[in-house]
């Protein structure tokens, strides 16, 4: 009896942690798929249009707006952005958000998944919202990548908890040459603001564009790849 009493007390100590860290593994290789994914659409886009550069795809060039965002992508404006996301990403939709409401890291609440705008879910389970599709260049357009067209954040397991930036969901931003930059990264920090230090997660000094479990988690994507890990 007492043999059995220290297993389930050594058990009780010891499992919240092997799921803990077995859900972060889960998260990590969902965001491995979900860039993976993101990454071979855009350049399938490009191919399909004999292009080399999202810019000029039908999608993006077709948008009669400088851009086309959740609250805009199922108007008569952003059709051609509707239509060429539905070409190259098998069986999207394009439903209503749930308006759960989405945490940081740190705890405190960010913005919600607002019912009034549209979630594009895809067959994993996975889902982006409050992304933003641009007609034109942003960024370092003088990076080998012609800077970013879209910015987005990604949720690996869709409706589920945790619901909190840094866990299940991540800041990706969308190269114009199809590459998904992680936000956080030292990649994405030349490519979005020039400089590689000023937005990467190890060196930058911009409380909001840290990775630890006091900050947004607004950085944590570039982390995560980069360590192959969650580490927080």
């Amino acid at each position: 009896m007492i043999t059995l009493g220290i297993i389930g007390v050594v058990a009780a100590l010891t499992l919240p942690t092997l799921i803990s860290n077995y859900q972060k593994r889960v998260y990590v290789t969902q965001l491995k798929k979900s860039v993976s994914v993101l990454s071979q659409g855009f350049t399938t886009m490009m191919g399909q249009d004999g292009v080399t550069e999202l810019k000029d795809t039908d999608a993006f060039s077709g948008m009669a707006r400088s851009s086309c965002t959740q609250s805009t992508i199922l108007t008569d404006k952003c059709l051609s952005m509707k239509d060429g996301l539905e070409r190259v990403f098998s069986n999207i939709k394009f439903t209503p958000c749930d308006g759960s409401q989405v945490k940081y890291l740190n705890g405190n609440n960010a913005s919600s998944k607002s019912a009034n705008s549209t979630c594009i879910e895809f067959p994993d389970g996975s889902e982006i919202y409050n992304y933003t599709s641009y007609k034109t260049r942003r960024g370092n357009i003088a990076h080998p990548t012609g800077g970013y067209v879209s910015t987005m954040y990604v949720d690996v397991n869709g409706p589920k908890n945790p619901n909190t930036i840094g866990r299940d969901i991540f800041y990706l931003y969308m190269g114009n040459n199809g590459t998904i930059y992680a936000v956080g990264s030292q990649a994405y920090s030349e490519m979005a603001a020039s400089d590689s230090n000023r937005e990467y997660w190890r060196t930058t000094t911009i409380n909001s564009l840290k990775c630890d479990t006091s900050s947004m988690g607004l950085a944590c994507a570039g982390r995560v790849l980069e360590e192959d890990a969650m580490n927080y």
